[in-house]
């Protein structure tokens, strides 16, 4: 089937999976392929992209919802930074095909990271690749066409832990902090957060507090949210 056509009659489950690794691509193919022949799902349309700019005009060349996506975050050719990572292709998702199922997979262990994946791409599944293999990546597909969430225990354990949401730093405060621990200098972050430099060292002020912290440097402020989780 192709993903951009119009009135075909959709028998097939539309899968499409972004990844970047070519050995995890064939892995996908070889789960698939064992789904089919050993459950009740059957009759896969795979389509994989390596990249942000194929796998972003896949995704809006399709007219309706996808069975389901699988979704790397941390692509070679994409950029945190500049919108055009798996979020991005996330958030796009959940904008153009909102009933499609998605199953994020990544290497990515940032509380940052794994909170804004969590709220503004909401996955029924969010999977760390060091603790998957291929028999639990099939069950969760399974799970995830069944209608069920599925969680590494890593997102289980931020669930528990999430600091960030009991000190009530909201989105822009938590990215202040990850970009300053990415080595982003102060006077570069009003790139990156609707803010103004004043209005960066107010941010600056508010979380020093909610740390309870007395004019801390950044690498003070950065310990301490490192020992809190939040980055």
């Amino acid at each position: 089937m192709s993903l951009s056509s119009k009135n075909a009659h959709i028998d097939k489950t539309s899968i499409l999976i972004v990844e970047d690794e070519p050995l995890l691509c064939d892995a996908y193919r070889l789960v698939f392929e064992n789904i089919s022949n050993n459950t009740s799902f059957s009759n896969f349309d795979l389509d994989i992209y390596n990249d942000f700019s194929s796998a972003k005009e896949a995704i809006l060349g399709v007219d309706d919802d996808l069975h389901l996506v699988i979704l790397d975050i941390r692509l070679r050719s994409g950029d945190y930074l500049a919108g055009n990572s798996g979020e991005g292709l996330g958030i796009l998702l959940r904008k153009n095909l909102p009933k499609t199922k998605i199953i994020v997979v990544t290497s990515l262990t940032s509380n940052h990271r794994l909170h804004m994946i969590l709220k503004y791409i909401n996955p029924e599944g969010l999977l760390i690749k060091s603790e998957i293999d291929f028999i639990s990546i099939q069950n969760d597909i399974v799970a995830v066409l069944k209608g069920n969430n599925v969680y590494s225990q890593t997102t289980i354990d931020f669930f528990k832990q999430d600091v960030g949401v009991k000190l009530n730093l909201d989105d822009i405060d938590r990215k202040i902090l990850y970009l300053l621990s990415k080595g982003v200098k102060v006077n570069k972050l009003t790139n990156y957060v609707p803010l103004t430099t004043s209005g960066i060292e107010a941010r600056k002020r508010r979380i020093a507090k909610v740390f309870n912290m007395n004019k801390p440097s950044i690498a003070d402020l950065l310990h301490a949210s490192k020992q809190k989780g939040i980055i």
